[in-house]
């Protein structure tokens, strides 16, 4: 007999990572949904070394020992922009067309603190404290609302926390940190399956014997993937790893219409120059694999990768050959259905906020471009307001 001692022993060492979750798996004959990847750069990526003003003197005269030169970077085609030449991966998209690069990015008083920014940016919200929905929850609601019944949930491929712009009490979104966890033991899981389902829908019981069920699904639907096979077109690093499942799960059939992932280390207060190349390395070698991969698949035209960091860094460098918490900072738009090239201008040095960048684009209006003309429902309510589009996507895709 399986008593509720057993059946905590069993959700806990069977179902770690989806427990209280549920996966809607596409059917095998349906048409793939568009999906949205979102990758963090936690810490606070440096903006001006990512996306660089290699043609700017002020940049060379406030940063001697980061500043990028014209000969190492990779040019981009208007405004004096370069890519960082770890980033080469990524400049052969942005060549094939590709790749949106948005410049100034942030948003209205900034915030330097990584938490109270970072959930700014998680809530789409300027008083996050108020609104502890998360905007790709809210996003997934809506899609759920608009699209089917059953609703097509998210995942975080992550080993730590669930994001909060994923939290939505309607929409209960995974946590996974590798496949292997979705192959389980399935003896492990046969007291969980065999559990009374008599008891009160919302209860945690029925929601765990509900994830059991939804990993048994998920692990016979992967049981013949070749992992391997995939794991060898990406790097083998700890993001190449991570977008190497996330592909695996899409080429599965998992219907799935928002992925979230990290790449963190970004806060280069000190010795930036090495430590930032070697983290950009990673970023472009695993989302040029990515996005190879989904084209070679036939993927690729559904599926959107979006970059951001919570904020920029300072324009002149510290004492320490760093950099310190900014303000407006780039960020990245890829994929097959992108309109390819640099959207905004190079940032203006001689006019700084608090020795930071200034905004030009509000975050929200990359939201809203990808609610409104990526899924195709409105931003307003998900937003609190309305944003104008930016046109690194077609009015109508």
């Amino acid at each position: 007999m399986t008593t509720r001692r057993t059946f905590l022993k069993s959700c806990a060492a069977a179902v770690p990572a989806l427990a209280w979750s549920r996966f809607a798996i596409a059917g095998s004959g349906g048409g793939a949904p568009r999906c949205l990847v979102v990758v963090r750069l936690g810490g606070g990526n440096d903006g001006l070394n990512t996306v660089a003003p290699i043609e700017d003197d002020v940049y060379r005269r406030l940063r001697p020992s980061l500043a990028l030169t014209k000969a190492e970077s990779l040019p981009l085609s208007r405004h004096g922009l370069a890519l960082h030449p770890r980033l080469k991966g990524l400049a052969e998209h942005y060549d094939a067309g590709r790749l949106a690069v948005v410049t100034n990015v942030g948003y209205p008083r900034p915030d330097r603190s990584h938490f109270r920014s970072m959930d700014i940016w998680h809530t789409a919200s300027l008083e996050p404290e108020r609104a502890r929905i998360g905007v790709h929850g809210a996003t997934l609601a809506t899609l759920g609302r608009e699209t089917s019944a059953s609703g097509i949930p998210g995942v975080a491929l992550l080993d730590t926390e669930m994001p909060l712009g994923l939290v939505h009490p309607d929409v209960p979104v995974p946590l996974l940190a590798s496949l292997e966890q979705v192959r389980l033991d399935e003896a492990k899981l046969v007291p969980l399956l065999e559990l009374d389902r008599d008891t009160p829908a919302a209860s945690p019981l029925a929601r765990a014997v509900g994830a059991a069920h939804a990993a048994t699904r998920l692990a016979r639907r992967l049981e013949h993937v070749d992992l391997a096979a995939t794991a060898n077109a990406f790097p083998a690093t700890a993001l190449g790893k991570r977008l190497a499942t996330l592909f695996t799960l899409l080429r599965s059939g998992l219907d799935l219409r928002i992925a979230y992932v990290a790449h963190d280390g970004f806060d280069t207060h000190t010795r930036q120059k090495d430590n930032h190349a070697a983290l950009l390395l990673e970023l472009g070698d695993a989302l040029a694999a990515f996005q190879t991969a989904l084209v070679k698949d036939g993927l690729d035209r559904d599926v959107v990768t979006l970059t951001f960091s919570e904020f920029g860094r300072r324009v002149e460098e510290n004492g320490s050959k760093g950099t310190d918490h900014g303000a407006a900072a780039p960020l990245f738009v890829l994929g097959s259905a992108v309109t390819g090239g640099v959207f905004g201008e190079a940032p203006n040095l001689t006019d700084l906020e608090d020795g930071d960048v200034r905004y030009e684009t509000d975050f929200r209006q990359v939201y809203a471009t990808l609610l409104e003309r990526w899924f195709g429902v409105d931003s307003r309510p998900v937003l609190g307001g309305s944003f104008a589009p930016l046109p690194f996507l077609p009015a109508i895709v």
